[in-house]
């Protein structure tokens, strides 16, 4: 039996439920509903779920046999193409993008969703996507040009705050899990400063439309992580350090890593509730793929920053852990697509200053 706001779609349940969603869209709006605002009906009604499997309905599919109730002159409009229209101003969209499956973006923005707000930052090169806490640590998403199937920036770069929360709302709108053979086509446009990102999201020949706010950009922390500046750095497997963080005793407030051109190499260490663990990986470890120490080093960092960085590490299959002189920690994480095309997540995180040296 399904849970619904709305009655049956068909039946004498039709008439009231077409008078309830105009009703609907009366109140949110401050005018009646028309024509060209059934997809926008279906973007801002939640949607329903299974009682059972808490699997989510698609809203616009569902208010599909209402159009033809609510707007009879506009019988096909649930079958519009997958197609950003032009602005009605004329103006140029400064960004547009197009994705044949949506989840590779979605999988790459919640491995840095540990915040409700990021900044986008779109080039010629791709998109970057940036979350901050408290100037402690600060995840990217990079996606390259070449992911997208079309991606074309009017300036030399386009820069806007969004709620990311929202943003991947609107990308799973159709549910997180496909069915088998089917993907959710997407296509992404922004204007300019003060207006919405636009999001037209297609699957089995059901468009949904979002308009999401914008906001003005923060200035973000510069680690300033160049090559030139890394004092260590190795690259793992993904399965060593997955393990690792299965391992080591989470209850610990840090986490110390020591890197070392001399034995032990690669030390991970937690200090928790059972005492004090280690976990070393020589430099010629099966897991180990690259190795360059230039110096011993012994950092100590949060875990309680360090944790939103196992959404990447999951999802990665190899990751590059360097530092600087001042004990700054860089997390490359290597992520492949379903279609085997290759995306980076990367984590900065400041060392734990309240350890003094003669704790280490």
């Amino acid at each position: 039996m399904l849970y619904s706001p709305w009655p049956t779609p068909s039946g004498p349940g039709l008439a009231s439920g077409s008078a309830a969603l105009g009703a609907l869209f009366a109140r949110f709006f401050g005018r009646p509903a028309g024509p060209s605002d059934f997809l926008l009906v279906a973007a801002i009604l939640p949607a329903p779920r299974c009682a059972r499997s808490h699997e989510h309905f698609r809203p616009a599919a569902l208010l599909a046999p209402f159009t033809s109730a609510l707007f009879p002159e506009a019988p096909g409009v649930a079958a519009m193409p997958l197609s950003a229209p032009p602005p009605a101003s004329g103006q140029p969209y400064l960004l547009s993008a197009s994705l044949d499956n949506a989840r590779h973006l979605s999988s790459l923005l919640r491995a840095v969703h540990f915040q409700d707000h990021a900044t986008c930052f779109a080039t010629a090169n791709g998109l970057r996507v940036t979350v901050e806490d408290a100037k402690c640590i600060q995840a990217n998403a990079f996606i390259q040009a070449e992911i997208f199937q079309e991606f074309a920036v009017q300036e030399e770069s386009v820069t806007f705050r969004i709620n990311l929360s929202v943003l991947l709302d609107c990308l799973t709108i159709f549910g997180t899990s496909s069915l088998p053979g089917t993907t959710t086509a997407l296509r992404m446009c922004y204007r300019g400063y003060g207006y919405p990102l636009m999001l037209f999201l297609e699957e089995g020949g059901v468009v949904t439309v979002c308009k999401i706010n914008t906001q003005e950009p923060d200035e973000l922390l510069d680690f300033d992580f160049c090559s030139t500046k890394v004092v260590n750095k190795i690259i793992l497997q993904s399965e060593g350090l997955r393990e690792a963080f299965a391992e080591l005793d989470m209850t610990s407030e840090v986490l110390q890593i020591t890197m070392s051109p001399d034995k032990p190499y690669f030390r991970l260490s937690t200090f928790g509730n059972a005492g004090s663990a280690h976990l070393d990986y020589p430099r010629d470890s099966d897991l180990m793929e690259a190795f360059h120490c230039n110096q011993t080093q012994t950092n100590r960092y949060k875990i309680s920053l360090l944790k939103p960085s196992t959404k990447a590490l999951a999802l990665s299959c190899k990751v590059s852990i360097r530092t600087d002189a001042q004990g700054f920690l860089s997390l490359q994480y290597m992520i492949r697509n379903e279609d085997g095309q290759i995306c980076f997540v990367e984590y900065y995180c400041c060392p734990d200053e309240d350890i003094t040296e003669a704790e280490l």
